[in-house]
C-alpha cells in the first residue's frame, strides 16, 4: 500500500515550465512489480498506447497490467 504524500514534491516546485500550470500534480495510480525489470517493462507498455483512454483503463481497473505484460 501507497503510504507517501498524496501529491510528489515535484508538485510543488517554482517552474515555469509547460506543466506548471497543471500542478498540484495528483497521484492517480500506482502499481507493484517484483523485479525493477517488470516495472519498467509495465511503463513502457503505457507509453506505447499513446492513449488516454486506455491510461484511464488501468486507472480504473479495468486493465490488469501484470496480465498483460504476461501475454507478451
Amino acid at each position: 500500500m501507497w503510504d507517501g504524500p498524496a501529491t510528489p514534491n515535484v508538485a510543488f516546485s517554482t517552474s515555469t515550465g509547460f506543466t506548471a500550470r497543471y500542478r498540484p500534480w495528483r497521484l492517480v495510480f500506482v502499481e507493484w512489480f517484483s523485479t525493477k525489470h517488470q516495472a519498467i517493462a509495465a511503463e513502457q507498455l503505457v507509453k506505447r498506447w499513446k492513449s488516454k483512454k486506455m491510461t484511464r483503463y488501468v486507472v480504473e481497473g479495468r486493465i490488469n497490467l501484470k496480465e498483460r505484460l504476461e501475454a507478451l
